[in-house]
């Protein structure tokens, strides 16, 4: 290709794709006279103009027959396949599942039944949790959940509890 093409493309490339994402990310508005198909694709582009203040992060929690202190468990030992980067599968069903009862139910279910097969004992109840995350400063490279503990109290959060065995109300309400 010559010089001069690469010149040409640059400018075509700036003026009908650099241009307006600027203005719209900037300006927050449509480029005036801009076709409808070029504002729905610079739209698209200028969704994510800065990073989110807080990241959260969902966790299992496991609470053996006669105990009281709930164990979080590692989130490979369930759904390991990795289909959406670096979550799993089970990070995506967490996050979607937060309005099902259903679903949450059955994936404690599904959770429960992984733990007893794993360690040969079947757990007494699983619950989730999440933990909110305030990555100050902005983490490089690859994102890694923290573990549960190195959050503090106040951002974290029991949003789903499926009991196996009867329990004390005080081992249930036992914050996170």
């Amino acid at each position: 290709m010559s010089h001069a093409l690469h010149w040409l493309w640059l400018a075509v490339f700036t003026l009908v794709w650099l241009v307006p994402v600027t203005f719209h990310g900037l300006a927050r508005r449509r480029l005036p006279g801009a076709p409808r198909l070029l504002y729905q694709t610079t739209n698209v582009s200028c969704l994510f103009v800065s990073s989110a203040p807080y990241v959260p992060q969902q966790y299992i929690q496991v609470l053996r027959p006669g105990e009281t202190e709930w164990v979080t468990e590692e989130d490979g030992h369930y759904l390991r396949m990795s289909p959406f980067g670096y979550r799993t599968r089970l990070d995506e069903m967490l996050r979607k599942g937060l309005d099902s009862r259903q679903g949450m139910t059955e994936l404690a279910d599904y959770v429960a039944r992984r733990y007893a097969v794993r360690t040969r004992v079947a757990p007494a109840a699983v619950r989730f949790v999440t933990g909110v995350v305030l990555p100050v400063p902005a983490p490089e490279g690859h994102f890694r959940k923290p573990p549960l503990a190195e959050i503090p109290r106040p951002r974290r959060e029991v949003w789903f509890t499926r009991v196996y065995q009867p329990l004390p109300p005080e081992v249930l309400r036992k914050p996170a």
